[in-house]
């Protein structure tokens, strides 16, 4: 009997000894490998212990650190979507296995809410439901959480799946369009590291130590980490009795309103949410917290690039003059973690919304204008244009569609070499100022121009003010006239300045791609 107790004893032993290699969650079964490139897989062992990482034929040793840590490198791999295991031995003993796993393209898909809009919220859910059976599409979620530090590993709950009917209501629209097409056109698996979340500024996800690259950032940055030093259990429940006092106040006032046959009273969509444990502030106005919970745990993930769609909290008036440099720290902030440093980012420029109930004003416009010069500025970065799309009173258009593929038109054209993809729109190249008109060119990359229904959407500045105008096309170029007589020099030229553009789209390339807004004063 003791002999028998000694031998159960050294197999549970033997079975803690070999149960201790852990991994982030992003490695886990139906997870998406990249190919053509060295892919980096890490974890934690036992102190010293022997790893060894199998897969696909091939097999990587390390030792790991006296704390644990280890990181394997498997050698660039050639796209496979046939169903294979990945095994982590330690010490001699398989201790880890990771089923089905394929090799194809991976993107980050991050943002804010258009990012984040789920299929279920979309317009294409219905062709997504009877047609999205791609096993070999594969989506990584990660819930929308925040944190304090850098994390490890991805928050609880955090899983890859395969995108299925059944499960397709549940992916980003933009990210499954993007997916679906790059998949039928390559011909590959492809997997989306999924990274957004509703309302957040481009803060939220630059690491702490990048926010040293701005005066402005660096300011901001201190002045909200001094707010979470003070914020303590306390604090969050002295805000949250003041909040449901004030939820309180508000829904007596419903009632009230409603038994008078009133309208229900409006209130700032900010009132409406309640304070959070972790931050003073709202989740998506603090700094470097969504980096920290979803973008930290994946940094060093093998991956082609990222599809970004953000911008609208940033159109602000005290954030627009930072935006370009915010997006060029952001861009290099990530670039240096992932060891990239043409790290591929694919960003989406602001569709049409009558902001605030303004159609004619001009926040978006500026903030549209603001992202082309960033695709100007910073290398290797290229801007999906949707101002063709959009809902005027609905900040989350539905078509997601539109937006997913014109990202991917992009990326078979600039990332995978696709030349005889036209994926580009009609760009701004200079105007040449006259007395009587300007002379406006564009960048067509081979597509000329063409248009849809009557001239419009053009403005000239005559005398110092902005008035509609006469616009043809000849060749490469726009022939912009004022409508009507006026006193004065022609001074500037714009096209679609104004936050509803949609009905005013007037000017496309021969593929029915827009051109993108522009202003110029001479």
């Amino acid at each position: 009997m003791k002999k028998k107790l000694v031998f159960i004893a050294g197999l549970f032993a033997s079975a803690l000894l070999s149960a201790k290699i852990e991994m982030p969650k992003v490695f886990s079964d139906n997870m998406v490998l990249q190919r053509q490139m060295p892919v980096k897989i890490w974890g934690t062992a036992e102190p010293n212990a022997e790893v060894e990482v199998r897969f696909g034929g091939q097999s990587s040793k390390i030792r790991a650190s006296e704390k644990g840590d280890w990181e394997a490198l498997l050698k660039p791999m050639e796209a496979s979507g046939t169903s294979r295991n990945l095994s982590v031995f330690e010490n001699g003993e398989e201790s880890k296995i990771i089923k089905n796993v394929l090799v194809g393209e991976v993107w980050i898909a991050g943002g804010q809410s258009n990012m984040e809009l789920p299929m279920r919220e979309c317009d294409t859910l219905k062709y997504a439901e009877e047609n999205a059976d791609y096993p070999e599409i594969r989506y990584f979620h990660q819930p929308n959480v925040i944190a304090r530090t850098p994390q490890k590993d991805s928050p609880k709950g955090s899983h890859w799946f395969a995108c299925s009917k059944n499960a397709v209501g549940g992916m980003s629209g933009v990210a499954f369009h993007f997916a679906e097409r790059l998949f039928k056109d390559l011909g590959v698996p492809v997997g989306i590291l999924h990274s957004s979340s509703g309302a957040t500024e481009m803060a939220a996800w630059i690491p702490r130590e990048y926010g040293k690259l701005s005066t402005h950032l660096d300011s901001y940055m201190r002045d909200f980490f001094k707010e979470a030093e003070n914020y303590d259990r306390a604090a969050y429940e002295k805000a949250l009795g003041e909040y449901k006092k004030r939820d309180a106040e508000y829904k007596a006032r419903c009632e009230s309103a409603k038994k008078a046959g009133k309208p229900k009273p409006g209130r700032d969509w900010l009132e409406a949410i309640a304070p959070n444990e972790i931050s003073p502030r709202y989740h998506f106005r603090s700094p470097t917290y969504h980096f920290n919970s979803t973008v930290s745990p994946i940094v060093g993930y093998s991956l082609r690039g990222v599809i970004w769609y953000q911008g609208e909290s940033d159109s602000r008036d005290e954030k627009l003059p930072e935006f370009e440099r915010n997006f060029k720290i952001l861009v290099k902030s990530w670039r240096e973690l992932w060891q990239m440093p043409k790290m591929p980012f694919l960003y989406v420029q602001l569709a049409s919304y009558a902001e605030a109930g303004r159609p004619d004003g001009d926040k978006w416009a500026k903030t549209r204008w603001v992202q082309t010069l960033c695709q100007k500025s910073i290398p290797d970065i290229a801007m999906a244009n949707i101002i063709d799309t959009g809902l005027k009173n609905n900040i989350h258009p539905t078509d997601k569609k539109t937006v997913g593929e014109r990202l991917e038109k992009i990326a078979l054209r600039k990332i995978y070499g696709k030349e005889d993809v036209n994926a580009y729109c009609p760009m701004f190249k200079s105007a040449r100022y006259f007395n009587d008109r300007v002379e406006v060119a564009f960048d067509t990359y081979g597509r000329g121009l063409s248009c849809m229904g009557e001239p419009r959407g053009f403005e000239l500045k005559v005398g110092g003010k902005w008035s509609p105008a006469e616009s043809r096309i000849e060749g490469q170029r726009v022939i912009v006239r004022p409508s009507e007589f006026s006193e004065g020099r022609i001074s500037g030229v714009r096209y679609l300045w104004k936050n509803w553009a949609k009905p005013f789209v007037w000017l496309y390339n021969q593929d029915g791609l827009p051109a993108v807004s522009f202003m110029d004063e001479n």
